[in-house]
């Protein structure tokens, strides 16, 4: 495994030492698909095994690709890396964020069902509810969801 990562986390480091080489992972649509998805992969898969609280604006900013990437190119599937930008996105339980991982969940049918409620609730079902209480679609679909702060913790831990 380590020699697989070697490549991604060289990419990582590089990207926590300067914000203007996240270019070489950001959607870019070309004639045979996305030319960064690579990239952005491995940066994911190198971000899930060396996660640090500065990497914040860094995963954002990935799940910003993935959104963009799965709104141009992808059609009927939920692919797992998707899931993968937005679960370390939420462990960081900011609720902020809670907007865009809505966006995210939003995109398709298949994004809804595979793109998990608890990933919004991470910051707190009270905090989440009070933040976003002025949005009608996204509090009546709150108001739906039967998940405690302690299931999330708990499906956040495993």
């Amino acid at each position: 495994m380590d020699s697989l990562l070697e490549g991604p986390r060289r990419a990582l480091y590089r990207a926590r030492r300067d914000s203007s080489t996240w270019p070489e992972f950001a959607f870019d649509a070309g004639p045979a698909g996305d030319r960064n998805a690579s990239a952005r992969y491995g940066l994911l898969l190198a971000l899930q095994y060396d996660r640090r609280p500065g990497d914040l604006p860094l995963l954002r900013f990935v799940l910003r690709q993935q959104i963009d990437w799965y709104r141009e190119l992808v059609a009927n599937y939920f692919p797992t890396v998707f899931f993968l930008a937005g679960l370390l996105v939420a462990e960081h339980r900011r609720v902020e964020d809670v907007w865009l991982h809505w966006e995210a969940k939003e995109l398709s049918f298949d994004a809804a069902l595979g793109y998990r409620d608890q990933l919004l609730l991470t910051p707190g079902i009270a905090a989440v509810r009070e933040a976003t209480a002025s949005d009608d679609r996204l509090s009546a679909h709150l108001a739906r969801v039967r998940w405690t702060d302690a299931d999330v913790d708990a499906w956040l831990a495993d």
